[in-house]
């Protein structure tokens, strides 16, 4: 059972065992003491971070793990690599930096990508690790130049609250849902509603991702589940900021995927701009690190699907020269192995050390990192 949550039972016991003069006005004694009970235990709370109310979750546990590296680091600058799996599973942050040594670059790298995890989390990851540190590692930092390396992915742009209904349960979705993350996060999903549907469907999906995030709100600020990470269950299912897949996804058909890029275009991809629901994620973003981000540049991971890659080729217009990626067709030809690719975006080990090496490269050789 979680420890924090006794906190609000116990008040509740106490006021059960106290005893009243007169029966006149009982019920209100009683529901203001309740009441009090519940507003010391939310004050408490609202002071708290939550990683460290939920200090044996996967997030925190990450948190500390990217403090400890950039503890053991020597160097002044740094890039922190945020994004989804396809950066968790194809981004290996030690080749990145020994890559990028080997050109001339001399720079930490953090890891703040996660399975699944959409830019709100990312933002509360690299808030949480800044909120971590001590105040002369926060000076340390202030000091050099910190770049935030960010993932380009049509899935999570276009929808800010993708996969969160699905893993609306798991632990993970409610860590980083305070008031002032939950109220973002739904305004930036209504901003992102899909052009061409009703005012009545507009409504639905509104008010149906509202119910979920304010579950997930009630049950951030009563600190439910906050020591069900201890489990071993849980624990055996962790991993590392960076974890390489093996194998192949089944059902993926590489050879048909592969065969399909001999089709495409680099020149004439038709775009809508930017997701309206990524431009407001973006705005919250910048908001909670630009006291220790100096610089966001963008990449865009190989890709075996055409219609990410149109994104990726889209979202490169509007951020030219602050942007990594995609590869042209013709560069993509040198990732066209079977054994590189788990599915059509998701490397396995073998490809993640090719993607890593490519995107230090272009990133290197283009300018970007400057």
């Amino acid at each position: 059972m979680d420890a924090l949550v006794l906190i609000p039972v116990g008040a509740l016991v106490l006021v059960a065992s106290l005893r009243f003069d007169s029966a006149v006005g009982r019920g209100w004694r009683c529901a203001g003491a309740v009441g009090a009970g519940i507003c010391l235990f939310l004050g408490i709370r609202a002071i708290l971070p939550d990683e460290t109310v939920f200090f044996a979750s996967e997030v925190a546990r990450r948190v500390r793990g990217q403090v400890a590296e950039f503890q053991k680091s020597n160097a002044r600058d740094f890039v922190v690599v945020e994004g989804s799996s396809v950066a968790a599973h194809g981004c290996d942050p030690k080749i990145l930096r020994e890559e990028m040594a080997k050109r001339g670059v001399d720079v930490g790298v953090l890891q703040f990508s996660a399975q699944g995890a959409n830019h709100f989390e990312r933002a509360f990851f690299m808030e949480a690790f800044w909120r971590r540190l001590a105040p002369g590692e926060r000076e340390r930092l202030e000091s050099g130049r910190v770049v935030v390396l960010r993932e380009v992915f049509d899935a999570y742009d276009r929808d800010p609250l993708y996969l969160f209904a699905k893993d609306s349960y798991t632990e993970r979705a409610k860590v980083y849902m305070s008031p002032e993350y939950a109220w973002a996060a739904w305004r930036a999903f209504l901003a992102g509603m899909p052009n061409g549907i009703s005012e009545m469907e507009k409504w639905r999906r509104g008010l149906e991702m509202g119910g979920i995030v304010l579950d997930r709100l009630l049950l951030n600020r009563f600190a439910a589940g906050a020591l069900s990470g201890m489990d071993a269950r849980a624990r055996k299912r962790r991993t590392g900021a960076f974890f390489p897949l093996q194998g192949v996804k089944e059902k993926f058909d590489f050879a048909a995927a592969a065969a399909a890029t001999a089709e495409w275009k680099d020149d004439t991809v038709e775009t809508d701009g930017l997701p309206p629901g990524w431009l407001a994620g973006r705005d919250f973003f910048q908001a909670r690190t630009k006291s220790w981000v100096d610089e966001e540049v963008f990449f865009a991971m190989p890709s075996l699907e055409s219609h990410r890659r149109d994104y990726q080729l889209g979202f490169k217009r509007s951020f030219e020269g602050l942007m990594v990626g995609p590869p042209s067709r013709e560069g993509l030809q040198f990732f066209l192995n079977k054994d590189y690719w788990f599915d059509g975006v998701h490397p396995t080990g073998a490809g993640a050390l090719l993607f890593t090496k490519w995107l230090a490269e272009k990133w290197c050789v283009d300018g970007v990192a400057r």
